[in-house]
């Protein structure tokens, strides 16, 4: 990856991650709220954002509610970047949190003797 989409992916994570936490009026969007990772194309015209979501409420309805806010974060977006054009945004739900506390949950049940 070129350090220039580095810099672009880094840039669009701090600023979406802003504008979900601090602009975003809508109930269903409460929690904690993490941008865990963005991939940029090399036309920086698409950027694919994982979010990961600590909440009380559905996780499944705070992305769609992200999702239907999506035109609202990329006019936000555009204020703050500099680009010529702000990429098209496709979120999708991070489950890597939920998968490594299942791994250790199989490995703590392993009955292993050490040597």
């Amino acid at each position: 990856m070129s350090n220039r989409i580095e810099k672009v992916n880094s840039l669009l994570q701090r600023y979406v991650s802003e504008i979900i936490n601090q602009k975003i009026n809508d109930p269903r969007v409460s929690g904690i709220i993490s941008v865990s990772n963005v991939s940029t194309t090399p036309d920086l015209k698409h950027a694919k954002i994982s979010l990961s979501i600590f909440t009380t409420n559905d996780k499944t309805e705070t992305l769609k509610a992200i999702i239907n806010a999506s035109g609202f974060i990329r006019r936000e977006l555009a204020k703050k970047v500099e680009f010529r054009t702000v990429p098209e945004l496709t979120f999708n739900l991070d489950t890597t949190a939920e998968y490594s506390q299942k791994i250790n949950k199989i490995l703590d049940t392993l009955d292993v003797k050490e040597d």
